[in-house]
């Protein structure tokens, strides 16, 4: 779980996150611990802000992804994100 109100965002639960980097605006980078040996892991996101109508992941690697949050017009940031994975 990432709480998005600091700068950088604080991580309260690693769920195999090494680091979240702020990639523009609604636009964050999740690095993983410990690299998947592919792109076929299940991502979880969420988010407890009422202004956003989708979220989604995108551009998955190995050792990354990111995750993108919009209000039907314009990317956003917010506060309350939670994001993880995991490889099964």
């Amino acid at each position: 779980e990432i709480e998005r109100s600091d700068s950088p965002q604080s991580i309260l639960d690693s769920f195999n996150t090494s680091s979240v980097v702020d990639s523009g605006t609604g636009i964050y980078t999740v690095n993983l611990n410990d690299n998947y040996g592919d792109t076929n892991y299940p991502i979880f996101i969420g988010s407890n802000n009422n202004n956003i109508s989708q979220y989604w992941a995108q551009g998955k690697t190995s050792t990354s992804y990111e995750v993108r949050f919009y209000t039907g017009s314009t990317y956003i940031d917010t506060g309350g994100i939670t994001v993880g994975s995991m490889n099964i």
